[in-house]
């Protein structure tokens, strides 16, 4: 569903004693934005990133906004901004339900040591949230009722939360720990990394949030990977050319006549495109 839609079904939604939140990353949102936002909503506003170690990113890192009602236009603002990264429906106070998340920030990698965490973004929250065997899981999710993402058409889903496996560590301990193999899905594909890291500097990623350009590299992969390309170089140089001009791009004639030319004999797609320029 779009943005105005989850908030009304939200609305309707949440139980009595419920509120609902905009998780929103302040550095995303221009200046004079953001001094707007926080003139007319500083008394339901708190920063999650509450860690010490955090104090100095505060003015650009995650926070929570309380929504009032229907009439509060603060979340299609944040989401015009492209800042917005979630919508949480909770029966906690916004003091709390912020201090909850900051554990999320900080967490334990496999070797033991602490590191910073986007958890909040979209392509973490669906691995992190699956895992409910994971000690620090309840301290995290724990009086979350429903939590919304964008996806990479900007539709919104709720993530599927499920009561935590391990209740005994979290009762003394909050810090999420996490294993080898989520480490490994978070951590990234080396190739998705470096492809990503090619494409954010290329103007055309300015117009996705960061939230979803690790996903929107996932699916150029992919469509590079049903184009019948082998070669991690030739996907690669595909998948660019789809982040860079979409559908468009991928189908027209020169990629058309460049994409036979490789399925047909030994030639990297780069030198098939040279070839049809």
């Amino acid at each position: 569903m779009i943005l105005s839609e989850l908030l009304i079904v939200s609305h309707m939604a949440k139980e009595a004693t419920a509120s609902s939140y905009a998780l929103f990353e302040a550095g995303l949102v221009e200046n004079k934005v953001l001094r707007e936002i926080c003139a007319s909503a500083s008394d339901r506003m708190r920063s999650i990133f509450i860690h010490p170690q955090l104090e100095s990113l505060v003015s650009v890192g995650p926070w929570l906004i309380k929504i009032t009602d229907l009439n509060d236009t603060i979340p299609d603002v944040l989401d015009k901004q492209g800042a917005l990264r979630g919508i949480i429906i909770s029966s906690l106070a916004l003091p709390q339900l912020a201090e909850q998340l900051s554990w999320g920030c900080i967490v334990k990698s496999p070797d033991d040591k602490g590191l910073l965490l986007r958890f909040y973004t979209p392509y973490v929250l669906q691995h992190l949230s699956q895992r409910n065997d994971l000690n620090g899981y309840s301290a995290l999710f724990n009086g979350i009722d429903k939590w919304f993402v964008p996806n990479m058409d900007q539709q919104w889903w709720p993530l599927s939360l499920t009561p935590a496996l391990n209740t005994e560590y979290d009762k003394t301990h909050k810090t999420i720990e996490l294993d080898q193999a989520l480490w490994e899905l978070l951590n990234g594909d080396t190739d998705v990394s470096a492809l990503l890291r090619a494409w954010i500097q290329q103007p055309q990623s300015k117009h996705f949030p960061a939230c979803i350009q690790r996903a929107m590299v996932h699916k150029a992969l992919n469509k590079a990977q049903q184009a019948g390309l082998s070669r991690p170089i030739d996907k690669k140089i595909y998948a660019l050319h789809y982040l860079s001009g979409g559908n468009k791009e991928i189908q027209s004639s020169d990629m058309t006549r460049a994409l036979e030319k490789v399925t047909a004999g030994n030639i990297t797609l780069t030198e098939a495109l040279l070839q049809e320029t």
